[in-house]
């Protein structure tokens, strides 16, 4: 049979006019169905596009000239109007730290930089450049627009600011702003019409530039922003549900899914999920480079094994599901992602292009309970499927239990204060954002015995405050529990203040923050004899993190406790770890495992073991402190006598491929001959692959340390 008379059987139930005849091929539409079958389109990749971007550092921090193909660029000579002399530019030499950002050099008189976020300041008779050169011969898309502008918008007589756009010395775009002006980027984002979009023809060689000239008159302060994306391929529509399964064969019994009720606080949802042929509601939030961060969460039937589907809608290459410790075997088909899943309580990570900066999804399983509340009763405060806006903090008393079922979504917050055998349980989502009418934190305990937190996730939908506080508690079991708090900033996943006996197993943590940090804030008094609550008994097991500044598990920080000791890390899994947003590279007390000082105390008996870090900045950090994110501690600044010791690092593998300058670094740092840190064991720590030796250059140390085992 012809190639044309087995397409035309094919397709002969599909298309009313195939040439049923089966002796050729007779009209338009059969051809390009042809061409669809031979090229099995319908099963094709969405074409993911090579794009070039500057003015956002989620997808290039500009840490080196040429980063991305771009170049920070410079002109001693300003108010050129629309003629732009871009032969004459030169490039930036000098890369300050404090923020990261380029300066044409380190002159205390120049005040004139270009940041990764798109930032810049003018200088007077000065201006400024983005250069991007072609790496190949080429059609490229430009999408590209200015804002920021002058700091004060009321000056008088200020003449504004010049941008333009140049392919070699060819004009493509000029806008002049003629007096003072502010533009916000969320004003201008979305508004096309004051974009530049240009496609231009180029070789390979050729030079794009993007500038900024003050002109002749600075009143205030010139502090415009740049945004670039460059591509080679034009964006084109695409069907995402054509990877998509039926799901003949599964039994949506075994899954219970809720939709998203329209008045949680969406940011921008990115994905579509679906279990055994079930939509699962999807959640939004930003995290600090104001990228969409998604998760779902639903309840399975334990013992079976379901499928499940996720489609980003947008393009990607390629894509990871972490930890690997699940195991998961997925395929892709078309845009969406398939795979079963057997384990009911599984915490899975979607990261594309090996970006975790960028757009994310967490997907929360959790098991079915037959016997869950469906109502409120005496010591029942119950919140069944939908949306509930409090008026009131939840303030459950002795043996009470608050039951958020899968489906609900509470907007408010759980205050437990000088209470006993208090449970927080359910599948279901504690939400807070900047319409929540009560509470303060997530979940807060305070003097309390015996309460077991597990099941529910809880989103802190806005910055500066923490997700979850145990202050002055014992026995305290956390399981199961879910934190997707990556607004920037402070927004720490658990915070253990003074407190004994507390378990946390099985978690996954992730916050804009420290994920887990165990502090001493008793502000009373400043001796060890007027302390009367220490840190002691603190378990972290099975856990997940992702912190996107500070630390993942930090004992310290704060440090007016008794003393810290018998603290165990086991089984952990840290998926991203990152310094900071605004300060990359210039803050030494952050690190994936931190014991950070800033009051004193003693610390002993310490012990991390089997952590696996997928990516970070500093691996290790132990330190005794003065300042701590660039701020004095203040007047109690190592008030209290204190040493750090007996402290085992043990099973610890990190894969980071970070270029940071102190990447997977360990960094020890003693106080004084009287504020030591000795004792301390690292057994098994493999770095990239190898074995850390004594003598690796990774290890980096002051004259107060001694008594290190490697």
């Amino acid at each position: 049979m012809s190639l044309k008379k087995l397409f035309a059987a094919n397709t002969a139930s599909q298309n009313e006019n195939a040439d049923v005849n089966m002796d050729g091929l007779h009209n338009s539409l059969d051809l390009i169905k042809m061409r669809r079958f031979l090229l099995d389109v319908d099963k094709r990749y969405p074409i993911s596009a090579k794009e070039y971007i500057f003015g956002d550092d989620a997808f290039n921090s500009m840490k080196k000239q040429g980063s991305g193909n771009f170049y920070a660029m410079y002109l001693d000579s300003s108010n050129h109007g629309a003629s732009f002399p871009v032969q004459n530019l030169k490039q930036m030499n000098y890369l300050s730290r404090n923020p990261i950002q380029w300066m044409p050099d380190d002159g205390e008189t120049t005040y004139m930089y270009l940041r990764s976020s798109g930032e810049t300041a003018l200088q007077a008779n000065k201006s400024l450049a983005v250069k991007w050169v072609a790496p190949e011969t080429g059609t490229y898309y430009i999408d590209s627009f200015f804002y920021g502008g002058t700091r004060d918008v009321s000056a008088a007589n200020d003449d504004g600011i010049a941008f333009g756009v140049y392919k070699n010395t060819e004009r493509l775009a000029y806008i002049n702003k003629t007096s003072a002006f502010w533009i916000e980027k969320e004003d201008i984002q979305k508004d096309l019409s004051q974009h530049v979009i240009k496609t231009v023809e180029m070789n390979k060689g050729d030079a794009l530039y993007f500038t900024a000239d003050p002109k002749g008159v600075i009143k205030s302060a010139d502090l415009p922003k740049i945004y670039i994306k460059i591509s080679n391929s034009e964006e084109e529509g695409f069907n995402y549900s054509l990877g998509m399964s039926d799901f003949s064969g599964t039994n949506p019994d075994d899954v219970i899914a809720y939709s998203a009720p329209e008045q949680y606080p969406q940011y921008d949802v990115q994905y579509i999920v679906k279990i055994n042929g079930k939509d699962v509601g999807v959640f939004s939030d930003k995290n600090g480079w104001e990228k969409s961060v998604n998760f779902a969460t639903f309840e399975m039937r334990e013992n079976s094994t379901v499928k499940v589907e996720v489609t980003p809608l947008f393009t990607y290459r390629k894509y990871k599901i972490l930890p690997d410790k699940y195991g998961i075997e997925s395929n892709r088909s078309g845009n969406t992602i398939k795979f079963d899943l057997s384990d009911p309580k599984a915490k899975l990570s979607f990261v594309f292009e090996d970006n975790y900066k960028n757009t994310t999804l967490h997907l929360f399983a959790n098991p079915i309970d037959d016997n869950a509340p469906t109502a409120s009763s005496e010591n029942i405060i119950y919140f069944g499927p939908g949306y509930h806006l409090l008026s009131e903090t939840i303030k459950p008393k002795h043996n009470q239990t608050v039951y958020i079922a899968n489906g609900a979504v509470v907007n408010g917050s759980i205050y437990v204060e000088g209470m006993e055998n208090v449970t927080i349980c359910g599948s279901g989502i504690l939400v807070r954002d900047e319409d929540s009418a009560s509470g303060f934190r997530g979940i807060r305990l305070i003097e309390c015995l015996g309460v077991k937190i597990s099941g529910i996730t809880v989103n802190i939908n806005m910055s500066m405050e923490w997700t979850t506080e145990i202050r002055r508690c014992a026995d305290v079991t956390i399981t199961n529990y879910k934190v997707v708090s990556p607004e920037w900033a402070s927004t720490d996943g658990i915070d253990i203040i003074n407190s004994q006996r507390i378990t946390v197993d099985d978690c996954f943590l992730r916050a804009n923050d420290d994920t887990i940090t165990l502090k001493g804030l008793e502000w009373d008094g400043v001796s060890t004899s007027t302390l009367n609550a220490g840190i002691k008994g603190i378990r972290v097991n099975n856990c997940i993190l992702w912190n996107e500044c500070n630390s993942a598990m930090v004992v310290g920080e704060e440090t007016l406790a008794k003393y810290y000791s018998d603290i165990k890390f086991t089984d952990i899994d840290v998926l991203f770890s990152y310094d900071d947003i605004y300060y990359h590279e210039a803050l030494y007390e952050r690190a994936v495992i931190s014991i950070i000082s800033g009051h004193g105390c003693t610390f002993e008996d310490i012990h991390w073991e089997n952590i696996r870090v997928n990516m970070c900045e500093r691996l290790v950090c132990f330190a005794f402190i003065d300042e701590f994110y660039k701020i004095p501690v203040g007047e109690y600044c190592q008030a209290l006598p204190g040493y750090m010791k007996n402290i085992t690092v043990k099973n610890v593998t990190s894969n980071s491929t970070s270029d940071n300058i102190y990447a997977n670094q360990i960094f020890l740092k003693g106080w004084n001959a009287d504020k030591t840190i000795s004792n301390i064991t690292f057994d098994n720590v493999i770095i990239k692959g190898e074995k850390l030796t004594a003598g690796s250059p990774l290890i980096v140390k002051n004259e107060y340390v001694s008594e290190i085992t490697v």
